[in-house]
């Protein structure tokens, strides 16, 4: 059990064993916070792995983290899914939509070189822990982008919308 933050020390679950959450995404939800991001245990060099899914972690004081598992795992046989361990996924966001009451990850996957080409996937859940299906996927397109952040303002709490007249 962790009682402080121990900076240059590998972080350790529950379980003693490292967290795999490169890239560090919190989701807070009904006073538990969710550490969730790129699994990266499976990339050893030589392994032609760049990702092993996404891996989440729950705590109630950002201490301690329990290892949840893979909340979108990788998809090993089929190397033209956004989800084959050799894609360059890369940052998976994830929203609840209060609409629909659905959870939405956005995937951001690098072309290959010099990262020219990004392509984007979008998935949905029931449940912020999966199982995610893919919605929709963006081809090859020179979006450039760096890793992004998503903000998301609930309903409440977004200023009303002026209209021209």
């Amino acid at each position: 059990m962790n009682d402080s933050f121990k900076p240059g020390r590998p972080w350790l679950n529950t379980d003693s064993t490292r967290i795999q959450a490169h890239g560090a995404s919190i989701f807070v939800e009904n006073g538990t916070y969710f550490w969730y991001d790129e699994n990266n245990e499976q990339t050893t060099p030589g392994s032609d792995n760049w990702h092993w899914g996404a891996r989440a972690y729950s705590s109630s004081d950002l201490y301690t983290w329990e290892d949840l598992g893979l909340i979108i795992p990788p998809v090993p046989d089929d190397p033209s899914s956004p989800l084959h361990p050799a894609q360059k996924m890369d940052s998976p966001h994830i929203i609840l939509n209060e609409a629909t009451n659905k959870y939405i990850a956005w995937l951001k996957v690098m072309g290959e070189g010099s990262h020219d080409t990004q392509a984007s996937t979008v998935l949905t859940a029931d449940s912020l822990l999966g199982p995610y299906e893919i919605r929709r996927e963006h081809g090859d397109r020179r979006l450039r982008m760096a890793s992004y952040s998503l903000r998301w303002r609930p309903a409440a709490h977004r200023p009303a919308r002026r209209m021209a007249h």
